[in-house]
């Protein structure tokens, strides 16, 4: 049998999704990745995404980013350097960001903005959320998303401070307001070990899952490093420090 026919597409246009969550309501919100200004086809975007998701609808990518505004605004241009040599047939075209579908004939148009729930810093890549239980009073059925951080030069050669790195939340009821507000993160932005605090802060943050006790559980890959060796190995280019990755529990101060 054909398994691959047995798929059906819910919702499309997502760049890099990396995790789904349920509200008591049982709308679904997922956590995207977004541009990288990096060569290939660098986008100097602004924002990472998090979404409600509507069957059918259709996300952006590769045309709109993160706020669903076309990455043909010039806000979005990047570095002219990064943006390799572009071709229309055998004319060479302006180095500039062109839409990568035919809108006209495909009849895609720009998202619905109502869509997005939260947008977070670009390169804080939000990862596998949760929805927290009743027991969490005020915070209740509010979407808890970790910030795995950045990769420094890998994803933004231009990037001179860090993102993500910490646990944010945001509502899943109401709408318009896309505001994520920091729950966990360490005194200074960035991971612990850059402020020699490893362990005993928040590094890599992956994953978040409320447990049946009602406490919060985060998944942190520990310390990573960028390696020149590792590229020049042909492997991915980060060296992850053995022994520094854990698990941390969150309760309510009683």
């Amino acid at each position: 049998e054909n398994a691959e026919a047995t798929v059906q597409p819910y919702a499309w246009g997502f760049r890099n999704a990396i995790g789904i969550a349920w509200n008591r309501d049982n709308e679904m919100f997922i956590a995207v990745n977004g541009y990288d200004n990096a060569a290939g086809r660098p986008i100097n975007d602004y924002h990472d995404g998090t979404y409600r998701v509507r069957e059918g609808a259709w996300y952006g990518w590769p045309d709109f980013a993160a706020n669903f505004s076309p990455v043909t605004d010039a806000r979005f241009k990047p570095n002219s350097s990064a943006i390799p040599p572009t071709y229309k047939g055998r004319e060479r075209v302006a180095k500039e960001l062109h839409f990568l579908i035919d809108h006209k004939a495909s009849g895609l148009e720009q998202p619905d903005t109502s869509l997005i729930l939260g947008l977070h810093e670009v390169n804080s890549s939000p990862s596998k959320p949760d929805v927290a239980p009743e027991g969490w009073g005020d915070y209740a059925d509010h979407l808890f998303v970790p910030e795995y951080g950045d990769f420094q030069w890998i994803t933004n050669p231009l990037r001179d401070k860090f993102a993500g790195n910490r646990i944010v939340r945001m509502k899943t009821s109401g709408s318009g307001e896309h505001t994520v507000h920091a729950f966990i993160q360490n005194e200074k932005s960035g991971p612990g070990s850059q402020q020699g605090r490893l362990g005993e802060g928040i590094e890599r943050p992956y994953d978040v899952k409320f447990g049946p006790d009602g406490a919060m559980y985060i998944v942190d890959f520990g310390s990573h490093r960028t390696s020149l060796k590792r590229i020049a190995e042909g492997h991915f280019p980060v060296e992850f420090d053995k022994g520094t990755g854990m698990v941390w529990r969150v309760t309510k101060v009683k």
